[in-house]
């Protein structure tokens, strides 16, 4: 039988050998007194040091969705009253928008930032709904559907002289670009592991420090935070081991594998435009995500190419894992400016570590047979 070529690792990415290696041996044959708090310490660090802050920074959660919901949920309890104006954009990943949608029925004042025809936030409109009863602002760092890096620095910098805590989602930015978050002017930041080649199943949340304001008062209890020795019996601590290893794995190879991508990518890119019938690429910007390409076939609908891949021997989606068993169109899409059947249309294909040109060039003879 005909291996499949997997072609969704903006979805999820296979778990790398050595880290299966460090949970099937922290399970099978360390006892929960071997499990010992040093080397918890050690696998914090290493995420610590891949994402570049203090391991007193992070907490860990049981994914990226989680981390989003927690954060959200947890500051919007602390804003003060004249503070109950909130914003995100029109693309985000459901575990933010769903939470976003959530908090405007409860009564809170919800601003949906629009993007242009890339999927990047139109600044102009973000610099005009920024206002004093501004409390807390939320957005992907790349977009998981089409790839689109939002302008985080610009955005940010902002929000930091009005004093207004700013949230990105990193789930799809973490090993795949280089970056300190401590450095960025971001007070939180959500990330996961089984985005980065570990175990699904654990996530991470970065806070910033401070003394006041909304960060200093803070507190979300989440589990590894304290590394109270009650912990090592009741969680799951190989998954830490496990993101760990991933996150030390991710630090060494970092910017080959994102040159390696941005390879796949081009090289991806030029196949799809050289089949006939008139394949388009959505949000092409130069810095998006370098291994997610989404893109429009000319009359088939993206549901029934998934199926043919599919049976074709090739493993790719529609968009967001979280919402792929959807029928209506992609909110993404559709944000972009296209037309209902045209975003009903449009299929993701993202690249990871262990695709090969092969791998793209027979996507692309199988292509042939759908346009």
């Amino acid at each position: 039988m005909k291996k499949k070529i997997f072609l969704d690792y903006a979805a999820t990415t296979p778990i790398r050998d050595e880290v299966a290696d460090v949970i099937v041996d922290a399970y099978r044959n360390k006892s929960p007194l071997e499990l010992s708090l040093s080397e918890m310490r050690k696998a914090k660090a290493n995420i610590a040091t891949l994402i570049g802050c203090e391991h007193s920074n992070l907490y860990l959660t049981a994914c990226g969705s989680e981390s989003n919901n927690v954060l959200i949920n947890t500051i919007v309890k602390l804003l003060p009253e004249d503070k109950k104006h909130i914003m995100t954009s029109e693309i985000e990943h459901p575990s933010v928008l769903n939470v976003f949608k959530q908090l405007e029925r409860s009564g809170f004042e919800v601003s949906y930032l629009k993007v242009d025809s890339n999927g990047t936030i139109r600044l102009d409109e973000f610099y005009r709904r920024v206002n004093e009863r501004t409390g807390f602002v939320s957005t992907l760092f790349y977009n998981n559907e089409i790839g689109t890096r939002q302008p985080i620095e610009k955005m940010g910098r902002y929000l930091e002289e009005r004093h207004i805590f700013f949230h990105v989602d990193g789930v799809q930015a973490v090993y795949n670009e280089v970056f300190n978050v401590s450095d960025l002017p971001v007070d939180a930041m959500s990330f996961s592991a089984h985005k980065l080649y570990g175990p699904k199943g654990i996530g991470g949340l970065y806070v910033k420090s401070s003394e006041g304001g909304l960060r200093g008062t803070l507190k979300l209890g989440f589990p590894y935070s304290d590394y109270s020795s009650e912990l090592i019996f009741s969680e799951n601590i190989p998954y830490l081991f496990g993101f760990g290893k991933a996150c030390e794995l991710a630090y060494k190879d970092r910017e080959a594998h994102i040159e390696y991508l941005d390879t796949l990518k081009t090289h991806l890119i030029r196949a799809l435009l050289s089949l006939e019938g008139g394949i388009q690429i959505n949000a092409m910007n130069p810095d998006n995500h370098p291994g997610i390409v989404n893109f429009r076939f000319p009359k088939m609908d993206a549901d029934s190419a998934v199926i043919n891949l599919d049976m074709m021997g090739f493993a790719v989606s529609t968009g967001s894992a979280c919402s792929s068993g959807a029928v209506s169109a992609s909110h993404v899409l559709l944000a972009l400016g296209l037309k209902e059947k045209e975003a009903k249309r449009c299929i993701r294909v993202s690249l990871g570590h262990f695709t090969t040109e092969e791998d793209i060039d027979q996507f692309a003879s199988a292509l042939k047979a759908l346009v």
